[in-house]
């Protein structure tokens, strides 16, 4: 990535800033909703001047090219990630969920534990939206 890639990502953040600027910080019941971009935005303006620190000082190791099996790996969450959107207003929340957790889960335990921990994780996650913070979730025609 090197020192264009991080003055890239600190224009990028600092724009954020700017934006969440824009938006009140606090609330009557709370976190506004400019607290969170406008925290996340700030760490990753203080992670691009760390960066561009490393690559100037050429320790960064944006030179190593990953291997063949993490191209293969990165390949794969990109195409995990994208089709869990396209799944997720087609299928539901819970399918897409247990689907995409499923996915990854499977490489590091048996089936069993992997199906079981996707459906509770994605179902407490399901209710946990939808009942205790009043968001709706995208439901297939089963309404699950």
């Amino acid at each position: 990535m090197g020192i264009s890639g991080g003055i890239f990502s600190l224009v990028v953040s600092l724009v954020f800033f700017v934006y969440a600027l824009e938006y009140p910080y606090s609330s009557e019941l709370g976190p506004g909703p400019g607290m969170f971009p406008l925290w996340l935005s700030g760490i990753l303006i203080l992670l691009s001047l760390m960066y561009l620190y490393s690559a100037y000082k050429g320790t960064d190791s944006s030179e190593k090219a990953p291997d063949k099996q993490s191209q293969k790996e990165m390949l794969f969450i990109l195409v995990s990630m994208g089709l869990y959107v396209l799944l997720l207003p087609i299928i539901g929340f819970n399918l897409s969920s247990i689907l995409f957790l499923f996915a990854f889960l499977r490489k590091g335990y048996p089936w069993y534990t992997s199906l079981g921990i996707s459906i509770v994780a994605s179902v407490v996650l399901f209710f946990l939206f939808t009942e205790a913070f009043a968001s709706p979730l995208p439901v297939n025609s089963f309404g699950f």
